[in-house]
């Protein structure tokens, strides 16, 4: 995926219920120049994963960032902002 680094970190952090990933697979790419990832921090509260890599991203530059082994699934009984329907109720989707 691409991403547009809008804030200098050295942190990226993703939505990440139900996922489950390779660590030795992430890399994050920009213009040749490879970034190493040294830490991944789970929040299970919050349902995220922090990617924390050797170097920072600079502010106004875009990444790649790749990770090739993953899995993770979809299910209609945890569904948090994800929603596979909606309907039209008057001039509002829900």
């Amino acid at each position: 995926m691409t991403l547009n680094c809008v804030h200098e970190t050295d942190t990226v952090t993703l939505h990440s219920s139900f996922l489950k990933i390779v660590n030795s697979s992430i890399t994050l790419n920009n213009d040749g120049t490879v970034l190493r990832l040294v830490d991944i921090v789970r929040d299970i509260e919050h349902e995220t994963i922090s990617l924390k890599f050797d170097s920072s991203l600079k502010k106004g530059s875009s990444y790649v960032l790749d990770i090739p082994e993953y899995s993770g699934q979809i299910n209609d009984e945890n569904q948090k902002g994800l929603f596979q329907t909606y309907e039209y109720i008057g001039r509002s989707n829900r």
